[in-house]
């Protein structure tokens, strides 16, 4: 199932180097969201070592500030 987002939310994404590879359908590229909340951010659980820009990593907890991947997160539930 494709993935669908808005434009001002693509736009807004401009530190991709997966090449949107979440709108796909396959998770297999995302992180594992763990947590979500009122904030425009979800808590994950990265999938691999990998270097990403949107993940933030405070204390144990890391975070993807991805507008994209939020949005997504908010719609999909995935």
């Amino acid at each position: 199932m494709q993935m669908l987002v808005g434009m001002p939310i693509l736009s807004a994404t401009t530190k991709c180097d997966k090449e949107f590879s979440c709108l796909s359908g396959c998770t297999d590229s995302m992180c594992w969201a763990t947590y979500g909340s009122k904030y425009p951010f979800v808590e994950v659980k990265p999938k691999s070592a990998a270097v990403c820009s949107y993940l933030l990593r405070y204390s144990e907890a890391s975070y993807c500030l991805c507008p994209t991947r939020n949005a997504i997160y908010n719609r999909y539930q995935v």
